[in-house]
């Protein structure tokens, strides 16, 4: 599938926009707790709209990611000045020497030595919950956020979410090693407002939101997340660093955060 050249456009996030993901929080599924994302200060954290029956489910156990183009939308934060081919936005905070367009590029073996030894990344298999577990080392946190606007594909209440994980879609006994929190809107008047902020800060990479019979929500803004298992990567500092279209297999999310964790660490 060839590359729209229409996302080589950088569109810039709003220099006036302010604030950082602590000044939010969410519910965690069944348990009724506030959980501030204050509690992740430092730690590399992976926002994900999750759907329990959706055929991108697998990226739960195993990547199920479709094929072909993929999408990133990186802004620019203090320590890092981030660059792509597909849409980038570059906040324009401060320089930095992370150069993502040569990243994406390139495609060479930029790792964590250790990460890097375990996975070629040429295979699709890559977990979301291995995801969580080889770089929770490394700071990465993972979060999961069920939401039933797209598709319906997460129409039960929360309490049914982790039976229907464990027992349905993926099946076979699976309990995420994530955090979960309960279901939401992501878009729309009702949208969660970590969201509404991760969704400005990283404009979306794509022109085209769907077709008609797709969209469920109002209103419908050029930044709304398009589907089940969009990913946002925020850093350290509570700033986000870049976003994938669901398009993204899971395995090329592995190795542009692996990537991004080891020029990290030699600044």
């Amino acid at each position: 599938m060839k590359v729209d050249v229409r996302h080589l456009e950088h569109r810039l996030r709003s220099r006036d926009q302010k604030g950082t993901i602590y000044d939010y929080e969410a519910i965690m599924l069944n348990k009724k707790e506030y959980v501030p994302f204050k509690r992740y200060v430092g730690k590399h954290v992976l926002f994900v709209n999750v759907a329990t029956y959706c055929g991108l489910t697998a990226q739960y156990p195993d990547n199920g990611g479709i094929q072909g183009e993929v999408l990133r939308n990186p802004v620019k934060t203090e320590r890092q000045s981030l660059s792509t081919r597909s849409g980038g936005a570059p906040v324009g905070r401060a320089e930095s020497q992370w150069d993502w367009l040569a990243f994406v590029k390139g495609r060479k073996a930029s790792s964590l030595e250790r990460v890097n030894q375990e996975d070629d990344y040429e295979s699709e298999q890559t977990k979301l919950n291995a995801l969580q577990e080889e770089l929770k080392p490394f700071g990465l946190v993972v979060l999961g956020f069920p939401c039933n606007q797209f598709g319906k594909q997460e129409p039960g209440d929360n309490k049914e979410i982790l039976p229907g994980l464990k027992y349905v879609r993926p099946g076979g006994g699976f309990v995420p090693n994530f955090q979960l929190f309960e279901k939401g809107d992501v878009n729309g008047e009702k949208e969660q407002k970590v969201f509404s902020f991760l969704k400005h800060a990283c404009p979306h990479p794509s022109e085209i939101l769907g077709t008609f019979k797709s969209i469920s929500w109002d209103p419908v803004r050029v930044h709304d997340i398009r589907w089940n298992f969009e990913k946002f990567l925020v850093g350290p500092d509570g700033i986000p660093v870049t976003r994938w279209s669901h398009q993204a297999t899971v395995s090329l999310v592995k190795a542009d955060i692996v990537a991004y964790l080891k020029q990290f660490k030699t600044q």
